[in-house]
């Protein structure tokens, strides 16, 4: 009889541990080497999921404008901030993965453009007014010292691709050329006219004669040399006392 009840007491203890295994699905917990390969693999595999082509996963909306990203040029709405694809902006065509299409005409461009966004979001500050901004924008220029440089323009807007960027370029200085940064009035309007763009002005438009220049935005019109030297009747105003033989659509 005792040999019996020990028979039964054995039965009885491994029904219960069967029963264990059961109720936890009859799964066998991973050894501490197969834990520590699985979590090695997932860990592999999210930096593979993670990494990303720096230059064509920029995250939207962190930047506004023109932007050189390793050595290509991408544009994000000013307004949305949402990378622009298969487009157009500032007479530069943009390719369906977002690059600025590169020629003689965009590679001029394209640095000064990157530049005048550069001082635009410096003068910048939260809250400020489209306004003061602009006022900001012209006070950049008027900063800049006169030198007569490339003068009369006439004399020299075939000698580059994109003649305006090279005007700019006198106070941007994005080619980091210049021994002497300043210009005299066509330098002038034309950094004005770049600054106005890069700080979201519609329609901006660098207009000149063979000797004078300025600069038309949002149908208005602004003198940056005879503001300074003549008065604030040629900041803002609704009409030009004369008529461009030139007109450049920055």
């Amino acid at each position: 009889m005792k040999k019996s009840g020990s028979l039964i007491f054995l039965v009885l203890v491994l029904a219960f541990t069967m029963g264990l295994a059961s109720c936890n699905g009859g799964e066998v917990k991973p050894s501490v080497t197969d834990a520590a390969s699985s979590e090695t693999s997932a860990t592999e595999e999210s930096k593979e999921t993670s990494g990303s082509k720096e230059t064509d996963e920029v995250p939207e909306g962190d930047m506004k404008g023109w932007y050189e990203i390793e050595g290509k040029y991408c544009f994000f709405d000013r307004t949305t901030g949402v990378k622009a694809v298969s487009a157009k902006v500032n007479n530069i065509e943009i390719d369906d993965m977002g690059f600025a299409v590169m020629n003689g005409y965009s590679e001029e461009k394209l640095p000064v453009l990157v530049a005048a966004r550069e001082v635009v979001d410096s003068l910048r500050e939260d809250g400020i007014s489209k306004e003061d901004l602009i006022m900001k924008c012209y006070k950049y220029v008027e900063d800049s010292p006169y030198l007569l440089k490339d003068y009369p323009i006439t004399d020299h807007m075939n000698d580059y691709e994109c003649y305006d960027a090279h005007y700019a370029n006198n106070l941007l200085n994005a080619y980091e050329d210049q021994l002497k940064i300043g210009g005299d009035c066509t330098s002038d309007a034309a950094c004005l006219a770049y600054l106005f763009d890069a700080a979201g002005m519609t329609d901006v438009i660098y207009c000149h004669t063979e000797s004078h220049a300025w600069v038309e935005a949002d149908g208005h019109f602004w003198d940056p040399l005879y503001i300074e030297t003549k008065g604030m009747e040629w900041y803002d105003m609704t009409e030009y006392p004369e008529e461009p033989a030139y007109k450049v659509e920055i």
